[in-house]
């Protein structure tokens, strides 16, 4: 979305990151995507290039390895977010996030979270005002008859708020959920009681320091009950 967009009744898509260049092939986007080839980019780097594309706020939904740098780096620049959770693969990867808190409230960066329940007979897809479930026993409840299905209204809702000055931050809430998730599958995999103190300051690091610098060596699989290695 570009800064002068969000003040304007519509919203467009302004450029647009992919390890390939998928949309510029694909058809079925060309009508309700607006992203012209110069401003789709691709590549490890391509979150730079679309943060400094004159953009009022990002989608971050990659996978959550890339987040905190994605992350810091949108930060930095001053552009409003919306990530979706988990935001990192370990727990450098929270901190490194947490540590942009007060960054943010100063510049009066926004950062809105993504929200859905998976369970094991269906999903549910929270947003502000809405739930929607699927599965066997799906039921859509309503306040009233102006929303959209759930991906549509949290955007239209975080829109909104930014038109009317308002800041709103879920960054600790994405943290603390993310490190929650993370804490149970550490526990899982080693079979031992993880505390929330050792895994909030816990050094293992399953994502390279410099991702663009990968190699693309893959860490062991992990198998439960046994050290991680």
């Amino acid at each position: 979305m570009t800064r002068r967009r969000l003040l304007k009744t519509s919203t467009q898509a302004a450029a647009l990151a992919q390890l390939s260049k998928i949309a510029e092939k694909d058809e079925t986007l060309h009508g309700s995507i607006k992203v012209t080839s110069d401003r789709c980019f691709a590549g490890l780097e391509a979150y730079r290039q679309v943060i400094d594309s004159e953009i009022d706020y990002v989608l971050l939904c990659t996978p959550p390895g890339f987040r905190p740098e994605h992350i810091e780096y949108a930060v930095k620049r001053g552009v409003h977010i919306f990530a979706e959770k988990p935001c990192a693969t370990d727990a450098p990867g929270v901190r490194r996030i947490l540590a942009l808190e007060d960054e943010m409230k100063r510049k009066g960066t926004d950062a809105k979270i993504g929200e859905e329940i998976l369970g094991t007979k269906g999903c549910g897809s929270l947003v502000e005002r809405k739930v929607e479930l699927t599965g066997p026993n799906a039921r859509i409840f309503r306040e009233h008859p102006d929303q959209h299905e759930s991906h549509h209204q949290e955007h239209i809702d975080f829109i909104a708020a930014l038109r009317r000055g308002e800041t709103p931050n879920d960054t600790r809430f994405l943290c603390e959920s993310t490190l929650t998730a993370i804490m149970g599958r550490e526990s899982a995999y080693t079979g031992k009681y993880v505390t929330w103190d050792e895994i909030l300051n816990s050094e293992l690091r399953l994502v390279p320091p410099d991702i663009a610098a990968w190699d693309g060596s893959i860490r062991p699989v992990p198998k439960p009950g046994l050290p991680r290695v």
